[in-house]
């Protein structure tokens, strides 16, 4: 099976997006792909900033899910 990157790392402005969560996690020729949070910030280091409305999006869906499993 493909593993899929989801976390978009633009170099520009040294931020990591996850794929559809904002208007800028869209990939270009000025982007690197990870498949996990992880792995951007082992190639990249701790210097790089997590886009924060895909941040608020990310954890607004965990919190569904975790919503959902406990009804």
């Amino acid at each position: 099976m493909k593993k899929v990157k989801l976390y978009i790392y633009n170099k520009g402005t040294n931020t990591l997006h996850i794929h559809g969560l904002c208007k800028d996690a869209h990939g270009s020729s000025n982007s690197d792909y990870f498949e996990t949070e992880s792995d951007a910030v082992k190639s990249k280091g701790r210097s790089l900033r997590m886009c924060q409305p895909c941040l608020d999006k990310r954890d607004e869906i965990l919190n569904k899910l975790n919503l959902e499993e406990l009804k």
